[in-house]
């Protein structure tokens, strides 16, 4: 049943059209006592059935219109590093060549992994009980605040002073929505990171397509995957032999530090695949933020 809002002038038309209703059933009644016609009764009820209609469209639309359209989510401020040129890379031990029983199945190379950082320890709190709590509600609370590292990290570091006069159900929700803050910066910084790996890839594709084509190897290159990681090479010229020789000749190195986590080099005879071990975006994320000393969940304890 739509609901009726007497605040809204077209609710008080809907309203109208019920107390419209209203009269023309006891009209009906009326007229069936007395045995006589009832048919000014039908008509009124149809008229109130279309003024229901009418004043419940018309509020509807003008609700609608009303709705102011949704704030957009704040965003981290200040410029963001891509991450990947950060990760170092070891190189891959040359792969031998497949046997003509293992030609063309899929392997698997060792991608970068991430070197770690020192562990970053958040300084002693400055403040105390009340007052430590009401900073950290003041950062979390704050939208700007919240999508801000630096700050967050620095109501991370008072949280544990407000242990000593606030209750510990208290302590833990201030927690809870402090770590809110450092999910969003999480999730801020990896669709960062994957919006500026797919633009590298698609720009390693074009170039290694253009660089082999100077060397005589004409090829076809596709990318697929929601994050374009996956990459194929097709050409004549890519035989085995010549496929795995690009690839430890450098070409996986490249593939691992753009972010690929698959790779195929084909002709008509047969192809060689391998899957690279790679970190996700939010691996990436995640490490950016053990600089402030955010690299575990913040909680009350």
């Amino acid at each position: 049943m739509m609901r009726v809002d007497v605040q809204d002038p077209w609710g008080l038309v809907v309203l109208a059209s019920f107390v419209l209703a209203g009269f023309a059933l006891l009209w009906w009644l009326i007229a069936a006592m007395l045995r006589t016609t009832g048919r000014g009764a039908f008509s009124l009820l149809g008229f109130a059935a279309f003024v229901y209609l009418a004043g419940g469209i018309a509020g509807t639309a003008a609700r609608v219109m009303a709705t102011p359209p949704p704030a957009p989510e704040p965003t981290p401020p200040g410029p963001v590093k891509v991450l990947q040129a950060e990760v170092p890379t070891e190189p891959d031990r040359p792969t031998p060549p497949a046997s003509d029983a293992t030609a063309g199945a899929p392997s698997s190379a060792k991608g970068p992994e991430l070197a770690p950082l020192p562990s970053v320890e958040l300084p002693a709190p400055t403040r105390s009980g009340r007052a430590a709590l009401a900073f950290v509600d003041d950062i979390s609370h704050d939208p700007r605040k919240c999508g801000d590292a630096e700050q967050v990290a620095v109501a991370a570091r008072e949280l544990p002073g407000a242990a000593s006069e606030v209750a510990p159900a208290r302590l833990e929700k201030a927690a809870f929505k402090l770590e809110q803050c450092r999910r969003k910066l999480i999730w801020a910084r990896a669709y960062t990171v994957r919006r500026d790996r797919v633009a590298a890839r698609e720009a390693f594709a074009e170039a290694v397509r253009k660089r082999l084509g100077d060397q005589g190897i004409a090829v076809l290159v596709t990318l697929r995957g929601a994050a374009k990681e996956r990459i194929r090479m097709g050409g004549e010229k890519l035989d085995e032999a010549r496929a795995r020789g690009l690839l430890d000749g450098g070409l996986r190195d490249e593939l691992i530090a753009a972010g690929f986590a698959d790779v195929t080099l084909a002709n008509l005879q047969g192809s060689v695949h391998e899957s690279l071990e790679v970190p996700s975006d939010q691996a990436l994320a995640e490490r950016e933020l053990e600089r402030y000393g955010l690299g575990s969940a913040i909680t009350g304890r």
